[in-house]
């Protein structure tokens, strides 16, 4: 009988653990669930948002390369893209920087076609590197390009002042074409 009156308060137990720990529904997220890093957030967001102001052109389509390279502010090969933009990450940019078009690609070299090379300007690629803090800084070697002769490159130098980042100048060489 005692053996009977504590199966049947174990099993109670576990039915209102299994109660307690069911995920919501709907989308909720979870504690499992990946989340954004918000300082890198308004690092890139705010990169982004100069990046594809440098021109003064409505772009068709603004195009983030995923992988943050340490030479993402030379028109050369990509090297060193040890890190990259998380999911999460993506989706709260594309959610802070609705109007711009924004999309997020592994390899943009598919875009660069003769209408790229020679066409008028249409769409923006962005390159971005790892937020490094040097000095005091944050920095962060970024690039555009926007076909053939169209593209830029520096380090970028950036600052949080109440909750918001923005680029306050810039460090460096810098390539324009």
């Amino acid at each position: 009988m005692r053996r009977i009156a504590v199966f049947v308060a174990l099993t109670v137990s576990l039915v209102a653990c299994s109660d307690a720990t069911t995920p919501p529904t709907g989308g909720g997220t979870t504690s499992s669930s990946p989340r954004a890093d918000e300082r890198r957030v308004g690092v890139y967001g705010s990169l982004i948002t100069e990046l594809a102001g440098v021109e003064p052109i409505e772009w068709r389509h603004v195009y983030v390369v995923t992988g943050l390279c340490a030479n993402a502010d030379e028109p050369m090969k990509p090297e060193g893209c040890d890190d990259q933009l998380s999911e999460a990450e993506r989706t709260v940019l594309r959610e802070r920087l609705d109007g711009m078009r924004l999309r997020f690609i592994d390899d943009p070299t598919s875009l660069y076609d003769d209408e790229w090379m020679q066409g008028p300007p249409r769409d923006v690629v962005l390159r971005l590197g790892p937020i490094v803090e040097r000095a005091g800084e944050v920095r962060v070697g970024a690039s555009y390009g926007c076909g053939g002769l169209c593209g830029g490159g520096t380090t970028y130098v950036l600052e949080e002042a109440d909750g918001s980042w923005s680029v306050v100048g810039q460090r460096g060489g810098m390539w324009i074409a």
